[in-house]
């Protein structure tokens, strides 16, 4: 693998939002399945 794309990285890929299009070569994605956010109770 020369390169590792993040969430964000994909998600402008999508949309066309890249300022510049990616270079050849292989490619791995470290992608976000879940988010979760925490409930702090302030109380």
């Amino acid at each position: 693998m020369e390169y590792l794309l993040d969430t964000n990285v994909v998600i402008y890929l999508q949309q066309g939002a890249l300022a510049q299009p990616l270079p050849v070569g292989r490619y791995g994605l470290s992608v976000i399945t879940e988010y979760r956010v925490p409930i702090i109770n302030r109380g």
